[in-house]
């Protein structure tokens, strides 16, 4: 487990916003804004049991999210944008 500074907190806004689970700007800041939409996108790739209450991070999970990430981005399959609506 690790805290979600200000690079985890910029990569994780950057890749919930490419995927369709972030609408605010790239700040860095790990706020409730964050968290929420983290937490829906963690529900969305089946992360449910390690979602958490705070501004911890599972550093498996987050490696976990760069590999899907780097997948999607190179069209290689990674989940889909969340729908709209």
């Amino acid at each position: 487990m690790v805290p979600i500074d200000a690079g985890i907190a910029g990569e994780l806004q950057a890749i919930l916003h490419a995927r369709g689970f972030y609408e605010g700007p790239v700040t860095g800041q790990c706020d409730a804004d964050l968290l929420r939409n983290l937490h829906d996108f963690m529900g969305w790739e089946s992360y449910d049991a390690r979602i958490r209450d705070d501004d911890r991070i599972d550093l498996e999970v987050l490696g976990d999210i760069r590999r899907k990430h780097q997948r999607w981005l190179a069209g290689q399959g990674g989940a889909l944008i969340r729908p709209r609506g």
